[in-house]
């Protein structure tokens, strides 16, 4: 078999193909609710549905491109009698054989990087028309014989393959986010600058006073009339940070607030703090404290007064 390694941040991870193939289903629960340390990368080709990831509930329609990380919590379910995707699942293993599960964007070259990144943040990206038979050819060319419609026409060993095959299938991919992903501009314009200006204070204005709301990027994008990455772009270079990981930040702020002075319960402090779900809510404040809401709680009662949860 061939051995593959990819050199990623000056370690090597060896890339692990579980499956791809083209699926077909009716209206109703695709999967459970669930997280493990595998990749999907989904590419919706017919009807509609609803991906579940972590705090958010995404459309799932025609040409929208989904990449789920390791340990991120999601469901799929179809809202239509017919709903077909291109799916490729793999995982990433350290040379210790130990799963690697670092963000999807950091396999890129650093000149991509940044970008990828805050096209793909949300883990959603809408592929436009042009590019539509080109990343269909890049599933299908990875499918074995019988695996869907968009399969690829050679015969092979696909265990003997398969991480050529994956390596292969992700070079493709760079290639098309490269040509989806808008390339950062020259310095703007005075007159540019102060509508990024403008834009940016509204947007840091809409989040403070709608913490509690489950707002979205593409939400706030929206707002504008923004391209989300144009905006994640805009928002950053203003504020020094995207606007997902400052609305981040301000959930984290206001939940420690409330887990320090208030006896609510975690799952209500996660509704406070703009999170859909608990489980999305424990992850992100243990990866932000290293520790989870609770462990947080006991110990800031030994320094911090409490008051009672309003009835």
């Amino acid at each position: 078999m061939l051995s593959v390694s990819l050199k990623v941040a000056d370690a090597y991870v060896r890339p692990v193909l579980h499956f791809v193939r083209f699926e077909a289903h009716g209206y109703g629960p695709i999967n459970t609710w669930h997280c493990h340390d595998l990749y999907h990368v989904v590419y919706i080709v017919e009807g509609e549905g609803v991906f579940l990831l972590d705090d958010q509930d995404v459309p799932a329609r025609p040409r929208r491109l989904f990449i789920i990380g390791p340990k991120q919590w999601h469901q799929f379910l179809s809202v239509s009698e017919t709903f077909c995707y291109d799916v490729l699942t793999f995982e990433l293993r350290k040379e210790n054989g130990k799963p690697w599960d670092r963000p999807f964007w950091e396999l890129f070259e650093p000149p991509h990087r940044e970008r990828f990144c805050q096209a793909l943040a949300g883990g959603v990206l809408d592929v436009p028309e042009r590019l539509h038979p080109w990343i269909r050819s890049a599933f299908g060319a990875a499918m074995p014989p019988a695996h869907g419609s968009g399969e690829s026409q050679y015969i092979y060993d696909f265990k003997a393959r398969e991480e050529v095959i994956l390596v292969t299938f992700l070079q493709d991919l760079a290639e098309i986010l490269d040509r989806i992903v808008p390339r950062p501009d020259s310095t703007p314009r005075p007159s540019e600058r102060r509508f990024h200006r403008r834009v940016v204070d509204q947007a840091v204005r809409l989040i403070n006073e709608n913490v509690s709301s489950p707002m979205t990027v593409d939400e706030l994008a929206r707002r504008f009339h923004l391209h989300p990455v144009y905006f994640s772009q805009i928002f950053k270079a203003e504020m020094g940070l995207p606007p997902r990981q400052y609305l981040l930040q301000l959930r984290l702020n206001h939940a420690r607030r409330l887990l320090a002075e208030t006896d609510m319960p975690i799952s209500d402090v996660a509704r406070a703090c703009g999170f859909r779900t608990v489980a999305y809510f424990s992850r992100a404040f243990r990866e932000a404290e290293g520790m989870n809401p609770t462990a947080f709680r006991v110990q800031s009662a030994t320094i911090t007064p409490r008051l009672f949860a309003p009835s």
